[in-house]
């Protein structure tokens, strides 16, 4: 229902308000939303009150204050009625609600004149939540507030994560192809270099290979091929998982199970 209950579906209404909080975020670029005082000053800026141009000047006196009282979408305030908005809900049979934005909407049994409005069947029998969140006091909605700030440092915090781990993809030949005698970019299909013996080998290749999977985690798998002047090959496997949690990434070693190297592949 459009009243928040905690349900699935409110859940996931949530998850992807937080989402696109972030993702609106980084196009702009510059915020760190890991401090709570940007997280809200950005808020205030995009979530409410500015839903939309129409409302700004619906509700916009000449002073540039915010004014409620009668508008397209019935009665309303932000962030709280006065006395006088309060008594007309009251006396019309009305109830209050504040919807996901802050705005404090009277929901009457039925609908008026107004394009806008929405009556309290409309909010309650809203499963799908197409009309947003609605809270039936003003703690709900600051509890939900908090909630949501939650969420979107942790989204964040995790597009961090990722981005770190794409950029430094590199750091996965660190410690297990230090022998290399060049530089390979950080994702490549193939590439094959002589040394000409340097190291004790004459030739030096490597593949990696990137997928994300089902989970959402990310798997990297690279190949390090060494040939050497006896004739004989080694080669390296290695396996990368970068959990899409923020967890720390796993690198397993994965060469004993193709032996062909030395002795055993002349």
């Amino acid at each position: 229902m459009g009243f928040y209950t905690g349900s699935a579906k409110d859940k996931e209404y949530t998850e992807q308000k937080a989402q696109g909080f972030v993702d609106r975020a980084s196009e702009y670029g510059g915020f760190n939303l890991t401090r709570d005082h940007t997280v809200d000053s950005i808020g205030r800026y995009w979530f409410k009150p500015f839903l939309n141009v129409d409302r700004v000047l619906d509700n916009w006196d000449y002073f540039g204050n915010l004014k409620g009282g009668w508008n397209s979408r019935g009665l309303s305030a932000y962030p709280t009625p006065s006395t006088t908005e309060y008594q007309q809900c009251k006396e019309g049979d009305g109830v209050s609600a504040w919807d996901d934005k802050g705005w404090w909407r009277c929901l009457f049994p039925s609908k008026s004149n107004y394009n806008d409005e929405l009556s309290y069947s409309d909010v309650s029998n809203d499963s799908e939540n197409k009309h947003g969140l609605f809270f039936k006091d003003y703690n709900s909605l600051m509890d939900w507030n908090l909630e949501m700030r939650k969420l979107v440092k942790q989204k964040y915090d995790e597009t961090i994560r990722f981005e770190k781990e794409r950029e430094n993809i590199q750091q996965i030949y660190d410690e297990h192809a230090k022998d290399l005698d060049f530089d390979l970019p950080a994702v490549e299909k193939d590439n094959t270099k002589v040394s000409e013996y340097q190291n004790g080998y004459t030739s030096s290749s490597k593949s990696v290979r990137i997928r994300t999977l089902d989970n959402g985690d990310i798997e990297e798998i690279t190949e390090i091929h060494q040939r050497f002047p006896d004739g004989s090959k080694e080669k390296k496997k290695f396996r990368k998982l970068i959990p899409k949690d923020g967890e720390p990434p796993v690198l397993e070693d994965l060469s004993n199970e193709n032996k062909s190297g030395w002795i055993w592949n002349k």
